[in-house]
């Protein structure tokens, strides 16, 4: 998916105008790689909210 991102924000940043290809596409490369760990993140603090509630037995 980093390959495909990459290349559509290459794509975008020289169609417009006063883009920088070099900076946008190194913003683009640090979103892609900070994905995952943002996701888990937020899936560990769903399961935590959800758990507090009753919504997920757990053996304790």
């Amino acid at each position: 998916t980093a390959t495909f991102i990459l290349a559509f924000a290459q794509g975008a940043a020289e169609a417009i105008e006063g883009a920088n290809v070099m900076v946008d596409g190194f913003g683009v490369i640090a979103m892609v790689a900070m994905t995952p760990l943002i996701a888990l993140q937020i899936l560990g603090f769903i399961y935590k909210v959800k758990s507090k509630k009753g919504g997920i037995k757990t053996n304790e």
